[in-house]
């Protein structure tokens, strides 16, 4: 038998005592995490929240109750026990209630540049006076009676929630509206403006740096335009008059159908503009994406611009459309359920030297397609018949589905749902009799077409027979 030395003694009594101190520690956390006091919430039917990844959840026929998780993240559960991930945030809007309510660590900047930070359920009221927060990095929450775009091209109801990417383009979401845009924005409220990429917000006389608020990953940069400076006019033996030409805004479109002056203080106008393009806003459906562009090309140098639409499923094919320059927008069809792509704008021109075609990325950017609003819930329950409902999306249409009576986890009976009654208000309205024995009865959505192929939309319903 071997014997120890004195020095393997130590390095084991060394190697016992941190073990057992990690046990203690162990041990002491998840006693502490046990005695935590447990944070849980009910949410009305009928309110809106977003999702982990930003998709529009509506509680239509069920009420629910959100609980924090052990990590920090939030959840809600509905009565059907559909279970929705919330994030670290998030926000919650019931159109008859006149408060919204955060979730989660929050920090609310005031007038006088003073900051708030509030924890756990915040509640604001929506329709008096205005309100600012910041949620997350590059996450923000704007309330107040008013919200418009500062070019008033655009107004949002109550409040705003908006996301920032690392290059300053945001995605703007409320149970109104979810669009992305390309470009800088600044939102206007009845007390405050929020420019958006440059996360500055001005409330009076204040000028408020909100990346200093808990710090910020934004990337972007304003891109300052170069004055573009006058030709030098060369005097001649006989002065003539010289066309007052003014400058012009690269952002604004010539038009094309004017008529009057001089040919020489077109042509000059001409000359002095800088041809460009750029992606505006992409907004995403279900099945599509409408893309908002801009093409400025007053010398006819673009020989063609095009939309490369990239799936994150290896799967899908690459799409690369030829867009037309005169127009401002285009909708990208063919496209599947709760996906991100990639849409690259780009152009092509010709070398002046070799002739040969050129093309150059202008723009890139990522976005989701939404899911579905579908809903199969049970509407009622007897000693030996269950009743239900579903519900489809009126923007994505299915071909064929099915329901399935699953009871203790053994398929029981199928059911072909009518689609065009699952269209309307009501819903298709079906029923499956059971003989009562069993402890958890399951309905499931199944056998799902859209457009001739198998969907996957995990639909289901269930309850425990106590």
């Amino acid at each position: 038998m071997r014997k120890w030395n004195k020095k393997s003694k130590h390095a084991f009594l060394l190697f016992a005592f941190l073990v057992f101190i990690i046990l203690i520690l162990i041990v002491s956390n998840m006693i502490r995490l046990m005695n935590r006091e447990e944070e849980r919430y009910n949410v009305a039917q009928g309110s809106y929240f977003y999702n982990n990844e930003n998709q529009l959840i509506h509680l239509n026929n069920s009420s629910g109750e959100i609980t924090k998780h052990w990590t920090g993240t939030y959840y809600l559960i509905d009565n059907e026990e559909n279970k929705y991930n919330l994030g670290n945030t998030s926000v919650v809007y019931d159109p008859t209630d006149y408060k919204i309510y955060v979730f989660g660590n929050n920090y609310q900047v005031y007038q006088d540049t003073t900051i708030e930070k509030h924890t756990k359920m915040t509640e604001i009221v929506r329709n008096v006076g205005a309100s600012f927060y910041k949620l997350e990095d590059r996450k923000y929450l704007v309330v107040a009676p008013t919200i418009i775009d500062e070019n008033q091209t655009e107004s949002f109801d109550s409040f705003l929630l908006v996301e920032l990417d690392k290059n300053g383009n945001a995605t703007l979401l409320n149970h109104e509206v979810q669009k992305r845009t390309l470009h800088a924005m600044t939102i206007v409220t009845n007390e405050y403006k929020f420019d958006i990429a440059n996360e500055k917000l001005y409330w009076g006389e204040s000028e408020i740096d909100l990346k200093k608020v808990g710090g910020s990953s934004n990337e972007y940069k304003e891109v300052v335009k170069e004055e573009i400076k006058e030709p030098t006019v060369t005097p001649t033996p006989v002065p003539t008059p010289t066309p007052n030409i003014p400058q012009i805004d690269i952002s604004d479109f010539p038009d094309n159908n004017s008529s009057g002056g001089s040919n020489n203080q077109v042509q000059n106008t001409q000359d002095k503009l800088i041809k460009f393009t750029r992606l505006k806003e992409v907004n995403p459906s279900i099945t599509y994406i409408d893309v908002s562009y801009q093409v400025f090309d007053p010398k006819n140098e673009y020989v063609a611009v095009y939309l490369t639409i990239t799936s994150a499923n290896s799967e899908e094919e690459e799409k690369k459309i030829q867009i037309n320059k005169e127009e401002s927008s285009y909708r990208i069809l063919g496209l599947s359920k709760n996906q991100e792509y990639t849409i690259t704008l780009s152009y092509s021109t010709i070398d002046p030297l070799s002739s040969a075609s050129i093309e150059t990325v202008q723009d890139t950017v990522k976005v989701k397609t939404q899911e579905p609003k579908m809903n199969l819930k049970v509407s009622k329950i007897s000693s030996n018949q269950i009743t239900y409902v579903f519900n489809q999306d009126s923007n994505y249409q299915l071909d064929h589905a099915e329901v399935q009576l699953y009871v203790d986890g053994v398929l029981k009976d199928t059911q072909i749902v009518d689609l065009n009654q699952a269209l309307t208000t009501a819903g298709f309205v079906s029923s499956f009799a059971h003989d009562g024995l069993g402890q958890e009865f399951e309905i499931r959505l199944a056998n799902a077409s859209y457009n001739g192929e198998i969907v996957d939309l995990s639909l289901y319903a269930k309850y425990m027979n106590r």
